[in-house]
């Protein structure tokens, strides 16, 4: 597979639809990225340049229109599946930057992937022959297995044994523990893949799990990641015995004591809330995208600042002008109408002025 390592390895040429407009493809494995832009797309030029007077030619534009074909014996077909955050079957207004990642994501779900990983987007079936194909790589056991597994020594499968048994994990509720080489083990519990490392030296298991972060109050970009929580048994509080219960604050944001399952739970939801985040945070960027790139275009000189409360809002825009002159607007990611983006205030730095009160009422008796 190529790999594409900067902007100049995607061919361009005039687009073949509209002499107003260009055209970049580029195919990898099964799928086929289509970039375009001029009048009729989602894009826009270079501050304090023409898009229009040469419009076939890539290096007029800023951002550009992208869509994702998927190969198929039928033909081309629309694919959102690297989109973040999209309910279209093309992106608009997306830079060089935005570009070059999307193909990156495409190019990394083509590789070769093992169980080490927690997906809640890629959710195989869960049939007999998935679990023999498992059974084939991997050492398919239960946990009760463990103990008695040949690999390790019986002393480490005894400890690797009490830290899942410990942790709740050895339950009816859960249908399979998939130990590899090492001392990671994969729990399938219905269709979604958990991942567990088990650090024998510290006595300590630690599982995978899905978030959204943001640093709300700088440019940091939000995103999705992956981390480790360390869950600790709970045995007591008070005057009240807990049994297997599990505390992970970082995964619950509580105290509160939860069985195995219930953690899992926990970490599907997570997942799911973190991932809803991404796409409410990528519909406003996009959105705020969409609209910079027009004033960006229209007015060259002028300074374009966010100004929300908090930075992934992205709901809040001024507009400054050298004179000092400046505008405030507001930015509604869920309208499709004119209340998308509207003026909420402005300051005219050059407003009209009289020093005297004469002068005032002589302007005012001259008024219709």
């Amino acid at each position: 597979m190529n790999t594409v390592n900067n902007w100049d390895d995607i061919k361009f040429e005039k687009h073949p639809a509209t002499d107003e407009g260009v055209r970049g493809t580029l195919k990898i494995s099964q799928y086929e990225l289509s970039i375009v832009g001029g009048k009729n797309f989602y894009s826009t030029g270079y501050e304090g340049k023409d898009t229009w007077i040469k419009p076939d030619q890539e290096r007029f534009y800023s951002s550009f229109e992208v869509a994702v074909f998927k190969i198929t014996e039928d033909g081309k077909e629309f694919t959102r599946k690297f989109f973040i955050g999209a309910t279209d079957d093309v992106l608009g207004w997306q830079g060089r930057e935005d570009i070059l990642e999307l193909i990156s994501r495409i190019e990394n779900s083509l590789e070769s992937k093992t169980l080490n990983y927690m997906s809640f987007t890629d959710k195989p079936e869960i049939t007999k022959e998935f679990l023999e194909s498992v059974k084939d790589n991997k050492n398919l056991v239960r946990c009760d297995r463990i103990y008695n597994n040949n690999k390790g020594s019986i002393e480490h499968n005894k400890v690797l044994h009490r830290l899942l048994v410990d942790g709740g994990f050895e339950s009816k509720d859960i249908d399979y523990i998939i130990s590899s080489e090492t001392d990671t083990f994969y729990i399938i519990e219905g269709n979604i893949k958990y991942s567990i490392y088990i650090d024998v030296p510290y006595s300590r298991l630690k599982i995978k799990y899905k978030t959204y972060e943001s640093n709300r109050y700088s440019e940091d970009t939000p995103h999705l990641k992956t981390k480790w929580a360390t869950p600790r048994l709970k045995t007591f509080s008070r005057n009240r015995v807990y049994g297997n219960k599990i505390e992970c604050w970082s995964i619950t944001d509580t105290s509160r004591g939860y069985t195995a399952k219930g953690l899992l739970k926990k970490i599907k939801e997570l997942a799911e809330e973190s991932e809803n985040n991404m796409l409410i945070y990528s519909k406003r960027l996009l959105c705020y995208k969409k609209h910079t790139s027009q004033l960006k275009e229209k007015y060259p000189s002028a300074i374009i600042e966010n100004i929300s409360k908090y930075y992934d809002s992205l709901d809040k825009i001024k507009l400054s002008f050298p004179s000092g002159s400046y505008m405030f607007f507001n930015i509604n990611a869920w309208r499709e109408d004119d209340t998308q983006f509207q003026m909420i205030s402005y300051k005219d730095a050059n407003e009209f002025k009289l020093d005297t009160w004469e002068e005032w009422a002589n302007r005012f008796n001259k008024q219709k």
